[in-house]
Parts: structure tokens; C-alpha cells; sequence
């Protein structure tokens, strides 16, 4: 009798079904083998510097909160699909198999076990260690599973206990479940589903995530046990009580008596401190070992979520994190990790389990319900209306592609020019629409009707597009921007510390502003030319009277833009340009600092933490500064870029955008050339600064002229 049965019995259950036949406590049943496993409910630490076996593996899981975190988020993930059974029919015609023994066997693997269950530890332990075993257990009679015997029920066996026999002949002999408490069973391979993630070092075994970050386990291991040590262990004083002259025993009591009676117990936390006799008060500050022990943990983690395939946001981390791009996480986090694990399971599934019912039965997972995977209704609207007013579809096909709406003809069915809605193909039934006024575009002559942008309403509309296209490329800019000024901040706290006087540092030689301008054009060059290429896309779809929206690219539509290599030399020499402005503002408020510093008889140790608080404090509202200005400045070049390879713009107007913080000469600018538009080769002229585009400084503009600017410019886009 097994140990399950031994133990229902003991509470009043006499009788228990399996595969549809009832068994009594006195008979013995196929499934009991697992059942009867012992198991030991103690979870001893493993050792930190190994993590080797498939145990180890799973123990990591139950101590890792992140390894724990990720893995979980995919096994709940994994039965929000709904796992469906197809047959195909001779004619390739797929029919949804419902209500039969496969179906029932699914819902319900065994009775002590339902289908989310098998299914999330099945995703949890290939996630971790790459591999998980089914074993199909027949009726009492035929144990032996065949394709007239099917399973009646389906049990999942721990990885670590499982041992694979290779067979010259058969590939596979044997698999051999060993228990722990001592033995060992052998299944058939007809017996057993092997679910495996794909390993280039094995024929029978898979590679799970934590494999590859077995180092960054072990550091995480470490870290947590050296945190835990030091909150219990840990005596350090966070300061201490620095007097100029010797006190006496009865002075430092009296101190203390007082000290405490002020500030002792949470009640009194934030009470006003003094100090007497002379005394002052040094604050302790963390070794350099202790202050990269919470950036260790954070590489750590990242490492170990990466390998999982779970972004930062999936398991609640937000420090990367914002509305629009959450939404991408969650969407690459299905397309690449959870699909990819189900669409593995569903075809072993399909390869082992449904010919035992029906060759011509197989599974899929349906994701028509995930919402990450939905298309958002808002970007779907705007494809839509991209793809009727650019003369890509007819509104009839964007309705039957998109919405499935049948087709109404006549008007519906033609495609439009976005200008002014002129029919494309096709003739016009003059019955149900009016014939269009004809209008072109051409080249801008003397006494012509006004600009097509060059009225009150479109030109704000094109103000607030440019904003919008600027604050969209800004968001990105300012974690690197901030990044870039952190690790800058970094080095300048080194370059102290290894000087061993103040007085001996010398910032001029040892923060070399060439090479900071090399570093911040490494890289941001990327980020330039993206930024640059859309910017001269938009040029041209201004240029033609519509505005430019990033999601174009998403309709494969072939770019028209061509950054020559005068354009990619200039973009070089702009980079380096923006890189030394911002180096050498760094290198000026590190030497304010030093002087500070100098004046006030600070230490090496205390300037260098004083340095890099103070940079990185700075950095916060510089890099925000950073990316608005330089992300409106390359929008603006490759805007008017745009213009000139449009081949029929030849004049161009200043379009300020007005708010409160607008300066004077800007919007004095935008009266001037709104109905005096210039060449597009000439500079405009504001507040006595000569400036090609909003936000150029190649002429010498000032700093006041361009820092935070949102003005952009306008094309003369004539009609006739």
C-alpha cells in the first residue's frame, strides 16, 4: 500500500479514483511509485560557491528572491493562454477538439493535481535548471503505454531525480527516477515526456537560466549572507563625537547623560543636536567596498532576470521604467520569453502525447486574449489613419483589415493624397461625392497664394508636432545623458583620492576634457543619427503638407531621407561640438568645487565624496537640460535637411513655440519671418545672434539663445 493511500485512510478515505476505475485502500495503483516519495520538508542553505546539481538549482529558486521573482512571473504567465486541441482534417482545415478523454486528461492530470498546477511548475523548473519530466501512468491492467493505451493520468517528476540511459540503437534505453530516501525506479521512454530547453552541450539534457548566471547566483548568495552578518554583527557607529581638547571621564558622561536624554528612542528622532565643550560631530562615511555593494546586488539581479528573459518592469522594478515603454516590456516579454517556452511545450506535447489518442491530433496555445499582445486600440487607430491619408489603403481595406468591417464601395473604396483628399485610382461616382478642387504643390513664386502651413490653426498644430516629436526622443536622452554625468562624477571622486594632498590635485591634466568629448561620442553617436534621420523624414513629409509620425516606419513604408557623408562628417563635428560645451561646464564646477574645498581646509577623503555628491546632485536637472536641447537642436538641422532634399522648398519661416518662458527675441523672430520667409541657405537673425535653425550654434550663438529652446521652423509650402 502506498504512503498517499496510508494516509487517506487515516483520514476516512477508503476508496480513490484513478483513470476512472476505483481502487480500494488494499490495492496497490501505477501512480503510487511518485506518491510514495518521502520528501524532506527541511531546506538546508546550499553552499555559496556551488551551484552545480539540478538540487542546487531549485534551492537557488527558494533563496534567490530574483531568480524566484522571474521565474514565477513566467509560470503565471503561462496559464493565462488557453491550451487548445486541433485535428486537421484532409482539406488542411484545423477543427477545435473538445469534451474527449485527451481534453478531460488535460484538465485534469491527476487527482491530486490540476492543469495550472502541472503546467507552472513544469515553466518554473525549465526556466531554472532547462528541464522537466511527465510520467503517463496507464490503468492498473496495461501499465504500458501505447497508442491503443493511453495515459490516464499524468505526473510531473523533479529533474534532479531523474537519470537518462542513452542507447546506441534507440537514442534512449531507459529513464530512472532515484528516490531520495534510497532505490530507484526505471520508466520506458514511452512512459516519460521530456520537456527541454535547447543545450548545445547535450544531447539528453537542457540549459536552464541559472546555469549561465551561476556566478551571479553565487555573488547573490554571498551579498545576502554578508548582509544579514552585518545587521546582526555589525558595531560601526554612524558618527562620532570629535573634541579639540582631552575631557576628563566625568565630562564624555555627562555628555552622554545629555546626549541621550535628547535624542534616545524613536519618539525623540529628529530632535535639534548640540555640541559643548568644544566638541563636533564627524559623520562616518562607507568604505569603497560597502558603497558598491547595493550596485553588485542591482548587476546581479539584472544578470539574472536577463537570462530568464523577464524585464526589469515584469517583477514590479520601475527605475527604467514609464508608461509607454512598460507596454513594450510586457509585449517583448511574451514574444520572447513566454511564447517561446509555450510554443516548445505545446509542440512536445503534440510529438509525444497526441498520437497515443489521435495522429492527427495537436496543440496550440491560443493568445488572442493576452492584452500585451493586443495591438493598442489608440496606435491601431493612428496606423489606420496613416495608412488612409498617406494613399496606402482605401478606407474599405483599413475597415475589413483592421476592424472587420465589410467593404460599402463607391467612395470608401478609393485612395486618397492627404493634401487635400484627391482620389488617386479609380474613377469618381460624381453622384456621391462632390469632384475635388485641384491643388499641387510647387515651388513658392511672388504673388501666389499663402504658405499651405501659414495659417492661425497650422501652425500651432505644427508647433505642438514638433514638441511632441522632441519630448518622444528626449525620453531615452536623459537616462544616458544622467548616466553618462553619473560615471563622470565617478572618475572625478577617483581622480581625488589618489592624490594625497588637495593641493596636489590638478583636475586640468588628470580630467582630460578631449578625451570626455571622445567618451560622450562614443556614446551618443547612435542616438544622433536616429534622431537626425527621422528629423530629415519629417522634413519631407512637411514639405508635402503632412506631419511625420514614428510609427510610419512600422508600415515597412522605404525611407526617402539620405544621410550623405557631408551630412554624417557635419553630424560628426556637431557631437563633438555638444561634448566639449558639456565637458568643459563639468570641468568648470569641479574646480569651483576644488576651490571651495581649498578654502574651506577640506580633506582629500571629504572632497572627493563632497565631488561626487555635488556632480551627481547636478546631474539630475543637467541631463533633462541636455537631451530637450540637444534633441531640439537635431530635430531642427535635420528638419531643414528635409526641406533641401525635398527638391521644392526654397524658403523658410521661425515658428515659436509660445509659453510663458518664451524669450522675447524668439517670438520676436517668429513676426518677423512667418510672412517674410527667408532662403533656406540663409541664417535668421535673433536677438543679434545669426542662427541657421532653432537651436544652432555654429555661428556663435549664445547659450541664452538655444538652451531649452522649442522653436522650430516652418516650411513655405506654396499652392496654386
Amino acid at each position: 500500500m502506498g504512503i498517499v493511500n496510508k494516509v487517506l485512510n487515516q483520514f476516512g478515505y477508503n476508496a480513490i479514483k484513478v483513470g476512472g476505475k476505483t481502487f480500494t485502500g488494499g490495492e496497490e495503483r501505477t501512480a503510487g511509485f511518485m506518491a510514495g516519495e518521502v520528501e524532506a520538508s527541511s531546506q538546508q542553505m546550499i553552499e555559496s560557491d556551488k551551484i552545480n546539481e539540478y538540487g542546487d538549482f531549485i534551492d537557488a529558486y527558494s533563496q534567490l528572491p530574483w531568480l524566484y521573482a522571474g521565474a514565477t512571473a513566467l509560470a503565471v504567465a503561462a496559464v493565462k493562454p488557453d491550451l487548445k486541441i486541433y485535428r486537421e482534417e484532409a482539406d488542411g482545415t484545423p477543427i477545435e477538439i473538445e469534451k474527449e478523454k485527451i481534453n478531460r486528461l488535460i484538465e485534469r492530470p491527476n487527482d491530486f493535481l490540476s492543469y495550472r498546477e502541472l503546467l507552472q511548475i513544469t515553466v518554473i523548473n525549465m526556466a531554472i535548471s532547462g528541464n522537466m519530466f511527465w510520467n503517463m501512468v496507464g490503468t492498473m491492467e496495461e501499465s504500458e503505454i501505447f497508442d491503443g493505451n493511453p495515459p490516464a493520468e499524468l505526473w510531473w517528476m523533479k529533474p534532479e531525480n531523474i537519470e537518462i540511459k542513452g542507447d546506441a540503437q534507440n537514442f534512449i534505453k531507459y529513464y530512472q527516477y532515484n528516490y531520495p530516501s534510497g532505490g530507484n525506479k526505471r520508466l520506458s521512454p514511452s512512459e516519460v515526456i521530456h520537456f527541454r530547453l535547447s543545450n548545445p552541450d547535450s544531447y539528453y539534457r537542457g540549459m536552464g537560466s541559472l546555469q549561465p548566471a551561476k556566478n551571479s547566483a553565487i555573488l547573490e548568495f554571498n551579498a545576502i549572507t554578508y548582509n544579514k552578518n552585518f545587521l546582526a554583527n555589525d558595531a560601526t557607529p554612524l558618527f562620532y563625537f570629535k573634541s579639540e581638547k582631552q575631557l576628563s571621564v566625568e565630562q564624555r558622561a555627562a555628555h552622554k547623560r545629555e546626549w541621550n536624554k535628547v535624542h534616545k528612542g524613536t519618539k525623540k528622532a529628529g530632535n535639534f543636536g548640540y555640541c559643548w565643550g568644544g566638541m563636533s560631530i564627524e559623520k562616518l562615511g562607507l568604505p569603497p567596498a560597502e558603497a558598491q555593494y547595493a550596485e553588485m546586488r542591482k548587476m546581479n539581479r539584472e544578470e539574472i532576470l536577463a537570462t530568464l528573459g523577464v524585464p526589469p518592469s515584469v517583477v514590479g522594478l520601475l527605475e527604467y521604467a514609464n508608461y509607454s515603454n512598460m507596454e513594450v516590456q510586457q509585449r517583448k516579454f511574451w514574444e520572447d520569453a513566454v511564447i517561446p517556452m509555450l510554443d516548445l511545450i505545446a509542440d512536445k506535447l503534440t510529438l509525444r502525447l497526441a498520437p497515443l489518442f489521435d495522429e492527427d491530433y495537436y496543440f496550440k496555445f491560443d493568445y488572442s486574449n493576452i492584452k500585451a499582445l493586443q495591438e493598442d486600440e489608440e496606435r491601431q487607430a493612428k496606423i489606420a489613419t496613416m495608412l488612409v491619408s498617406h494613399g496606402i489603403m482605401s478606407p474599405d481595406e483599413v475597415a475589413e483589415k483592421y476592424y472587420n468591417i465589410e467593404p460599402i464601395g463607391g467612395a470608401a473604396a478609393l485612395r486618397y493624397i492627404p493634401i487635400n483628399w484627391v482620389p488617386l485610382n479609380g474613377p469618381v461616382d460624381k453622384g456621391k461625392i462632390p469632384p475635388p478642387e485641384k491643388k499641387s504643390l510647387k515651388r513658392a513664386e511672388d504673388g501666389e497664394k499663402p504658405s499651405f502651413w501659414n495659417t492661425a490653426s497650422r501652425r500651432e498644430i505644427l508647433a505642438k508636432d514638433f514638441v511632441r516629436r522632441v519630448e518622444m526622443k528626449e525620453k531615452p536622452f536623459v537616462d544616458q545623458a544622467r548616466q553618462f554625468l553619473e560615471v563622470q562624477a565617478e572618475r572625478a571622486e577617483k581622480i581625488a583620492e589618489k592624490a594625497e594632498s588637495l593641493v596636489a590635485v590638478n583636475f586640468h591634466k588628470a580630467f582630460n576634457v578631449d578625451d570626455e568629448n571622445r567618451k560622450y561620442a562614443e556614446k551618443f553617436r547612435a542616438h544622433y543619427y536616429d534622431m537626425f534621420k527621422t528629423a530629415g523624414e519629417a522634413g519631407l513629409e512637411l514639405s508635402e503638407g503632412r506631419l511625420y509620425f514614428p510609427d510610419m516606419r512600422l508600415l515597412k513604408r522605404e525611407d526617402k531621407f539620405v544621410v550623405t557623408p557631408e551630412l554624417e562628417a557635419a553630424m560628426g563635428a556637431l557631437i563633438l561640438e555638444s561634448g566639449a560645451q558639456i565637458n568643459e561646464y563639468t570641468l568648470e564646477k569641479i574646480l569651483a568645487l576644488y576651490k571651495e574645498a581649498v578654502d574651506q581646509n577640506l580633506t582629500v577623503v571629504q572632497f572627493a565624496k563632497t565631488l561626487r555628491d555635488k556632480l551627481t546632485e547636478l546631474s539630475i536637472g543637467r541631463s533633462e537640460r541636455i537631451a530637450r536641447t540637444e534633441s531640439a537642436k537635431v530635430e531642427n538641422w535635420g528638419q531643414l535637411e528635409g526641406y533641401k532634399q525635398s527638391g521644392y522648398i526654397e524658403k523658410k519661416a521661425w515658428l515659436c513655440y509660445f509659453v510663458d518662458e518664451s524669450r522675447q527675441a524668439h517670438m520676436d523672430a517668429d513676426g518677423n519671418y512667418s510672412e517674410n520667409p527667408i532662403p533656406l541657405d540663409q541664417p535668421f537673425n535673433v536677438g543679434g545672434d545669426e542662427m541657421m535653425y532653432p537651436g544652432d550654434g555654429s555661428r556663435g550663438a549664445r547659450v541664452g539663445n538655444i538652451v531649452n529652446c522649442l522653436c522650430t521652423t516652418m516650411p513655405e509650402v506654396r499652392q496654386i
